[in-house]
């Protein structure tokens, strides 16, 4: 038993993964999602602060030890001119952490300030400026880091999932899951009229994550566009977010043999079955032109 749990161990520790760990943490939160966490849910929907404290995110100021005083008020500014920008009143905690991808939580029901998590690496990246002091040289097409106008981009995305209270559509979706359940129970023909409730909100629930994730490319875009006053600028930042991340997990694939398990020619991610591939995203930006 030790050997299997060692050898099970090693598809995630070793010096080359089965699942490198940026996917194991996307895949995971795609399965907590579906099949789980209804409670956590609502309590990050209507109270972001506190469901906030069960991931261990620590708020994004100057007195954290990697945080600078310039990078601190840079993001900041970010968010609160791109809310305004997007047309959102809620106020949004900013927090971070070691995760690998930016989150949000609330939505206009919430009924504290809503949240929207940065990755440590966002802010103060590893062997470059920290964000809010511009890329330059050879770090502007390094596949490490993100450059500012590229945050933005993802930052305007979660900002929009609060505004179109994104987390509140997907908790119905899930209480109706948790009602399919339920129904197994009642005789003669709940198994039945389970299996086809849970399957048909399930269905729901998977398409309503694809569909938003398509609606928040173009609402990135949309608010850079503000932003800049220039839609074309704004459309090539989008493509070239989506084309890093591409590039990156064609990097993953080239070193990592493993990952061909799930990574696909095209640099697409099979396991994220909640987000349209990267492909069909960057073309449909494209397509705003």
């Amino acid at each position: 038993m030790i050997v299997c749990c060692t050898r099970f161990g090693r598809l995630f520790t070793d010096s080359k993964p089965w699942l490198e760990s940026d996917v194991l943490e996307q895949t995971w939160r795609t399965v907590y999602m579906v099949s789980s966490g209804l409670f956590k849910n609502v309590l990050c929907h209507f109270f972001p602060r506190i469901g906030s404290y069960s991931y261990s995110y620590m708020e994004a100021k100057e007195g954290n030890s990697f945080m600078t005083a310039h990078a601190t008020t840079s993001l900041t500014n970010a968010v609160n001119e791109l809310k305004r920008l997007a047309g959102l009143s809620k106020n949004i905690d900013i927090y971070t952490g070691t995760m690998h991808s930016l989150h949000s939580y609330g939505g206009k029901c919430s009924l504290t300030s809503t949240l929207i998590s940065v990755p440590q690496h966002y802010i103060t990246r590893p062997n470059a400026p920290d964000f809010g002091k511009e890329l330059s040289g050879e770090l502007q097409h390094s596949l490490q880091h993100f450059s500012d106008d590229q945050t933005r981009f993802l930052l305007a995305r979660e900002i929009g999932y609060i505004k179109h209270n994104h987390s509140f559509l997907r908790t119905t979706i899930k209480i109706a899951l948790l009602g399919a359940g339920l129904l197994s129970s009642i005789p003669p023909f709940g198994a039945l009229l389970s299996l086809a409730v849970g399957s048909f909100a399930l269905g729901c629930y998977l398409m309503n994550e694809r569909f938003f994730q398509q609606k928040m490319d173009a609402v990135g875009v949309d608010v850079l566009a503000q932003k800049y006053g220039d839609k074309q600028r704004a459309m090539q930042i989008g493509i070239e977010t989506l084309e890093k991340m591409r590039q990156r997990n064609l990097q993953k694939r080239a070193s990592n043999p493993k990952t061909e398990l799930y990574l696909s020619e095209e640099g697409n991610n099979w396991f994220d079955i909640t987000t349209p591939s990267l492909t069909s995203r960057i073309e449909k930006l494209k397509q705003l032109a």
